[in-house]
């Protein structure tokens, strides 16, 4: 509740780390963050919106009440956060197969691979892998023939080409789908 907007979002993002193995931090905090996801700051949104990605990687169900707003931060005016919350959201992609927001969570992903951002672009690719849909692979399709092998992120701790996670995301959908079709 701290007034400065930097004091708030690097609580976040410590509890986002230390919420993954302490639930009982996690039951006490859990409501008040995505209270955190509709903050006047930027900041603190994206940094909100990791903190449940961080969280939810081992405990999706806590965050289901989190969707709306985590959707909503898909349309943010900073990139930045569309791209933290895409990633929040492929942390609970579980959850989001069996809600009933899937298909306009899964709309919208889609349409962030047109984003002039690389960071939005490869988290709304990696989202769309984890959550599955099929409806996700042509539009992957397409973004992997555009995609440069000069494009890079940072992601998983690491530099990685674009073109990479965009393949991976099109064998995950086709791996869920093949699971799924038994």
């Amino acid at each position: 509740n701290d007034p400065d907007a930097n004091i708030r979002g690097a609580a976040a993002l410590s509890i986002g780390y230390i919420g993954r193995s302490n639930p009982l931090l996690i039951s006490q905090v859990s409501s008040r963050l995505i209270e955190m996801l509709t903050d006047s700051d930027e900041y603190v949104r994206g940094c909100t919106a990791d903190a449940i990605g961080n969280i939810g990687r081992k405990n999706p169900n806590l965050f289901s009440e989190a969707l709306e707003k985590l959707l909503v931060l898909l349309n943010d005016a900073n990139p930045d956060v569309q791209a933290w919350a895409a990633d929040a959201l492929g942390s609970l992609a579980n959850v989001i197969r069996k809600n009933k927001m899937h298909t306009r969570i899964v709309s919208k992903l889609i349409e962030m691979l047109e984003s002039p951002f690389p960071f939005t672009r490869i988290c709304a690719t990696e989202t769309l892998g984890k959550i599955g849909d099929p409806s996700a692979l042509n539009p992957l399709k397409k973004l992997l023939d555009k995609e440069t092998e000069e494009i890079v992120v940072f992601k998983r701790e690491k530099w990685i080409k674009a073109k990479d996670i965009v393949k991976e995301a099109i064998e995950n959908i086709k791996n869920k789908n093949r699971i799924s079709n038994f």
